[in-house]
């Protein structure tokens, strides 16, 4: 597939999370091979999703518009770019080789849009990090924390799932993420039947930020986790590696490891699956 292809017949319905199948992965295939394309899918998502969110922009107070714009006005006086280099991960967080992710809104959005959906998800939860939800975490002796987090995360979502982000399109949740200053890049399980549910911004534990991403499938379900890291070492025990995607049996749950350099973020992705209907879900979503 070729640019103009791509551009012509394919960003528009990718950017909307409307591609399956065959047509999925030729996009995905192209979007991971050409810088070019990935952030014209990236715009694309964002823009989309900005001028869905003027309608609740424009109900918002005008004291807390006044805020948030002096806000990003300020981001914006810092120069500071749009994009950064960062693995090809449309569909994921890593993949490996150059690209570009999502870091800055207001260099390469007009102030006015990028303005339309911050407020809509952050003035109504003023301006600190969205509360974390109620959950008791089970730490096993010799276990991994970080994975003994997330299945207390996936067992809270699977009985009550709340976005607290716009999650309407990837895109939605896709800048939501950016606008906190977390990855942007979401995962499209679209091909293996699982449907993105949301996404919510909160902290974890020991108070990191984090991004949980939500996917539902028929008698099944998916959390994807991210959080800086301090300690770059993966956890021991991985059963296969897929590219830099490690897989474990985790006390009943599966689990998919990644970590990204740029910015020192961990891609935790846990299911009650088997082990080997997350590695052709992940694979399946690479290709």
């Amino acid at each position: 597939m070729d640019c103009r292809k791509y551009i012509d017949d394919f960003l528009s319905a990718h950017a909307d999370g409307e591609l399956a199948g065959t047509e999925l992965r030729e996009a995905e295939a192209h979007v991971a091979s050409c810088e070019e394309c990935a952030t014209r899918l990236a715009e694309e998502r964002a823009l989309k999703t900005l001028l869905h969110a003027q309608a609740a922009a424009t109900r918002t107070p005008a004291d807390v518009r006044a805020r948030l714009l002096a806000v990003l006005a300020e981001e914006a006086a810092r120069g500071e770019g749009a994009m950064a280099t960062e693995p090809p991960a449309v569909g994921g967080l890593i993949r490996g080789g150059g690209g570009r992710a999502l870091r800055r809104p207001a260099i390469w959005i007009p102030l006015s849009l990028a303005a339309g959906l911050a407020l809509a998800f952050v003035a109504a939860r003023g301006f600190g990090l969205y509360p974390r939800p109620d959950v008791t975490v089970v730490y096993r002796p010799g276990g991994v924390p970080e994975f003994d987090i997330a299945a207390a995360y996936l067992d809270k979502f699977n009985q009550g799932w709340a976005p607290n982000v716009p999650s309407n399109s990837y895109g939605a949740v896709s800048y939501a993420y950016v606008c906190a200053h977390m990855p942007g890049f979401i995962w499209n399980f679209n091909g293996s039947g699982l449907t993105l549910m949301g996404g919510r911004l909160d902290k974890l534990p020991d108070g990191r930020p984090v991004t949980f991403t939500y996917y539902k499938g028929e008698h099944r379900s998916l959390l994807c986790t991210r959080y800086k890291v301090t300690d770059l070492d993966a956890p021991p025990g991985a059963v296969r590696d897929l590219g830099g995607h490690l897989f474990y049996r985790y006390h009943g749950y599966s689990i998919c490891w990644s970590y990204s350099p740029i910015g020192d973020f961990v891609c935790v992705l846990i299911t009650r699956q088997p082990v080997e209907q997350l590695l052709e879900t992940v694979q399946y979503a690479l290709e």
